[in-house]
């Protein structure tokens, strides 16, 4: 039995080891051995008095955008549960979360055909968006 688990051990060890990984965030004061990354943060107010029909097509048009090959890593939100301090705007309904590789994974983004059939079937639905882009270092 002793065996067999170091073999696993050992198996799951070289897997972690071995297996290509994309790490977006690290702790405060590491050093980051990662690439520099384009962040992409989109703010969406959607309008007042939509359906809950309305909502879902919005809901599940900002979750396809995640399907967009150039996107490294991804999330779609809401405001946060936290407590509100006067820094904190959480005045809007959704958010997008999007890193990309480069600037040119983010060009790439802007026409994709998924991003560009969202922008068709759901901007209506908006009233404002913000869009917030750093490079990370």
């Amino acid at each position: 039995m002793k065996e067999s688990r170091r073999k696993f051990l050992s198996a799951v060890t070289f897997a972690g080891l071995t297996l290509p990984s994309f790490s977006v965030f690290s702790r405060a004061g590491e050093k980051s051995s990662e690439k520099e990354v384009l962040v992409h943060q989109v703010y969406f107010w959607l309008k007042s008095g939509l359906s809950k029909e309305d909502v879902l097509k919005f809901e599940n048009g900002v979750k396809s955008l995640l399907k967009i090959k150039t996107i490294k890593y991804g999330k779609v939100g809401k405001p946060g549960a936290t407590t509100q301090r006067p820094v904190i705007d959480s005045s809007y309904s959704y958010s997008l979360l999007t890193v990309f590789e480069d600037v040119k994974g983010h060009d790439q983004y802007q026409v994709d055909p998924i991003h560009e059939k969202f922008l068709k079937d759901c901007k209506e639905l908006w009233e404002k968006v913000v869009v917030y882009d750093s490079q990370s270092f």
